[in-house]
């Protein structure tokens, strides 16, 4: 309550909030992989998604590019991307013009 400093009540507050959910971070990339559409609306899917990107963004923010971390966090997200080229390339190779049933399948 009573600081000394500005940069002692950031502090705190870092020491208080700045906590990372270990459990979290480690499940979050393996239930972005496994989400599926389902029967829910095709906005209420990519929200969904979309929320689940930026948590995993906001639990592990990138370091800067001039860190010796940099390129291990690179390589990192490199292993996680891997985990949707099958699909990606999948979708790629289909034709511009879908069916609704090609683009269920």
């Amino acid at each position: 309550m009573y600081a000394s400093s500005a940069q002692a009540v950031w502090d705190d507050l870092s020491d208080r909030f700045n906590k990372v959910d270990d459990s979290r971070t480690f499940n979050l990339p393996k239930e972005i992989a496994t989400l599926s559409q389902g029967t829910v609306a095709v906005s209420v899917y990519f929200s969904k998604i979309k929320d689940l990107w930026e948590e995993f963004e906001a639990l592990v923010p990138a370091p800067g590019c001039d860190s010796p971390k940099y390129e291990d966090f690179v390589v990192y997200l490199q292993s996680h991307s891997r985990t949707y080229g099958q699909a990606r390339s999948q979708i790629l190779m289909r034709s511009p013009t879908l069916t609704a049933n090609q683009a269920y399948a």
